[in-house]
C-alpha cells in the first residue's frame, strides 16, 4: 500500500489492511462456499437426542430441505443465494420481498439483477401491486422518494384513505429533541390505545432515547417489516444521507397505517 498508494496515511493504510475485529455477516456466505469446496473433517461426536428438527437442521451444515421460504430476499447477495440453493438443492423457493427496501451494498433495482447470475431463468415474478397498510395519503409521497433511490416500478396502489394528511414540523438542532418528544405525547394522545413508532437516521438515536422512553425509537432498517398506527418521522433528509438511504426513506415512510408527521430540520427545510 504504501509503494502503490503513497498519498495515504499510515492510519489510512492500517484502515484498509488490517483483519477486522469481528466477522460480518457478507463473510458467512464465503466461508460456506470454502466449506462446501473444501469439504469438512466430520468427527464422531456424541449428538444430543431429542429436540427440534430445527436444531438437528442447525447442527449439520449438509441438511437440505425441500422447500425453502425467504423473507425480506431484496437484501440477499449473489453469494448469500448460492448458500440458500445448497440447502434446496430442488430449487423450489419462495422469495418475499420489496426490490426497493433494499438496503444492501448490492444495486439491484430489480428481481432479475437480483436473481438472474444464479437462478438464470428458473424463476416467476408474482408482483403485488396493491399495499393495505399505508394510507393513499401517505403513499403519495413515495413516488419521488423512489425515483431518487433508482426504482424502475410503479409505487403499490394504497387501497384505502386516513383521511388525515401527513404533516411536517420544522425545527433547529437544538429543539430537535423537545419537539420529538412534544410530537409523540400528542400522537399518543391521538391515539390512545394504539401505537406509535419513531424512525431517525442512526446518528440521533441516542439523542431521541434520551427524551423518548416509552415508545420504539428505531433506524429505518430496524423498521422494516414493523407499523404503527402513527409514525413520527425525525430528519428524513438525514436517512436519505445515509448509505442506501433514499430506500430507507421509503421504509420509512410507508410504516404508518394511519398518520405520518415529519420534523425537518432548518437547514434541511425542503421536502423529501
Amino acid at each position: 500500500m504504501a509503494r502503490f498508494a503513497p498519498q495515504l496515511s499510515s492510519e489510512e493504510i492500517t484502515a484498509v489492511s488490517a483483519e477486522p475485529p469481528l466477522w460480518a455477516s457478507s463473510d458467512i456466505p464465503l466461508l460456506d462456499a470454502l466449506a462446501d469446496l473444501l469439504g469438512e473433517d466430520h468427527v464422531d461426536t456424541p449428538q444430543p437426542q431429542g429436540g427440534f428438527v430445527a436444531d438437528h437442521a442447525r447442527r449439520q451444515r449438509d441438511w437440505v430441505y425441500g422447500h425453502v421460504v425467504v423473507d425480506e430476499a431484496q437484501e440477499l447477495s449473489e453469494m448469500q443465494w448460492h448458500m440458500v440453493l445448497r440447502r434446496c438443492p430442488s430449487r423450489s423457493i419462495t422469495a418475499v420481498g420489496d426490490i426497493d427496501q433494499a438496503e444492501a451494498a448490492h444495486r439491484h433495482t430489480s428481481w432479475a439483477e437480483a436473481v438472474q447470475a444464479v437462478l438464470g431463468d428458473r424463476w416467476t415474478a408474482a408482483e403485488l401491486t396493491i399495499c393495505y397498510r399505508t394510507p393513499r395519503e401517505v403513499m403519495g409521497l413515495t413516488e419521488p422518494v423512489l425515483t431518487k433511490a433508482g426504482s424502475r416500478n410503479t409505487p403499490p396502489r394504497a387501497v384505502r384513505s386516513s383521511g388525515i394528511a401527513p404533516w411536517t414540523l420544522t425545527v433547529t438542532p437544538a429543539e430537535l429533541a423537545g419537539a420529538a418528544a412534544q410530537a409523540v405525547r400528542q400522537l399518543q394522545q391521538r391515539w390512545h390505545g394504539g401505537t406509535v413508532g419513531v424512525i431517525a437516521p442512526a446518528g440521533r438515536i441516542a439523542e431521541l432515547l434520551d427524551v423518548l422512553d416509552d415508545v420504539p425509537v428505531l433506524t429505518a432498517t430496524q423498521s422494516k417489516g414493523l407499523e404503527w398506527d402513527a409514525t413520527l418521522l425525525v430528519d428524513p433528509h438525514g436517512i436519505a444521507a445515509e448509505p442506501r438511504g433514499w430506500n430507507g426513506l421509503y421504509v420509512a415512510l410507508t410504516r404508518c397505517t394511519q398518520e405520518l408527521g415529519q420534523l425537518l430540520l432548518t437547514q434541511q427545510a425542503s421536502h423529501p
